[in-house]
């Protein structure tokens, strides 16, 4: 390459560069607009969810939810060791039946799933609603992998925080001599040994 096609190449690039800058600038107030009023009206609807939330359930006690899928990673535990300890303050939702009358879309708490789910580690989940302070979610996916590996103490941790907001008293709660290394590796009903879908 001779010295006027190196000189012509630099002066191609710059050109390139001015041109971009033109036209970009004028549009970096226009996409922060955008991202701006994005932000205020993911506040504003989960703002809404939450008032509609609290008043739909409220009345009833129920001050979170929870949703799980048939999973055969968690299902057994799940319904046997969480659910009966949370069901006074717990709205659930089976992603497995999303294709029933449960999952209509007009319904609150299928609009603040969506709302706060994510794409990933949606299912198993808790969404808590307390009365005052920001609504949290506790993911329980990750946990449920570290267990079916023989590491449970994610998911115990994972299991206190939601029993901590359900005000579930400690003499109820699953306690350390619960079979954790058995149940990840197989034991009780084989649950772990299965499938590795995140998801049905």
């Amino acid at each position: 390459m001779n010295l006027f096609e190196r000189v012509s190449e630099r002066v191609a690039r710059w050109l390139v560069v001015l041109l971009v800058g033109l036209v970009g600038i004028p549009l970096v107030p226009v996409i922060l607009v955008i991202v701006l009023v994005a932000t205020v009206w993911d506040r504003w609807e989960k703002w809404r969810l939450r008032r509609e939330f609290r008043a739909r359930w409220g009345s009833e006690g129920k001050r979170l939810l929870f949703v799980y899928s048939n999973s055969p990673h968690w299902k057994e535990r799940i319904e046997h060791e969480v659910l009966p300890l949370i069901e006074g303050c717990a709205v659930v939702l089976n992603w497995s039946e999303r294709s029933t009358d449960q999952w209509k879309s007009t319904r609150v708490e299928v609009r603040a799933f969506r709302s706060w789910s994510g794409q990933r580690e949606f299912n198993p989940m808790a969404i808590l609603f307390p009365e005052e302070g920001p609504v949290r979610t506790i993911r329980f996916w990750q946990a449920y992998r570290d267990f079916k590996h023989g590491k449970p103490a994610l998911l115990r941790k994972k299991e206190a925080e939601l029993l901590d907001f359900a005000e579930v008293p400690e003499e109820r709660r699953p306690t350390a001599s619960t079979d954790w290394t058995d149940s990840a590796t197989g034991g009780r009903s084989g649950i772990f040994q299965q499938n590795t879908e995140r998801a049905d």
